[in-house]
């Protein structure tokens, strides 16, 4: 089975701005003294792996009929906005102005 190399790239991009997001917020629970290791399959559950389920269950779609291809790619725009939005704006910023409070 060939998979095209955007569908690829897409879900590469996407995944990393999903773990780098989800890993920023468990450090930064961590170290704050939030951190709950029994809540973590919980939280994968749902919030995590929705998101890497869809856009593989898009991008499988789209790797049979090219007329997907728009969906994932606007799929895999959101989905990496969103997330990378999450882990840069709301999590490591808000982290460094909590401490200069």
């Amino acid at each position: 089975m060939n998979i095209d190399f955007t569908i690829l790239l897409g879900l590469k991009v996407s995944f990393i701005a999903i773990l780098v997001d989800t890993f920023i917020g468990w450090l930064i629970a961590f170290a704050n003294g939030n951190f709950d290791v029994k809540k973590c399959p919980q939280f994968l559950a749902s919030n995590v792996l929705p998101y890497i389920g869809a856009l593989i269950i898009i991008g499988l779609a789209s790797n049979y009929d090219n007329t997907w291809m728009p969906l994932f790619d606007i799929c895999c725009g959101l989905v990496t906005a969103k997330f990378g939005y999450e882990a840069v704006k709301e999590k490591i910023i808000g982290f460094f102005n909590r401490n200069k409070k």
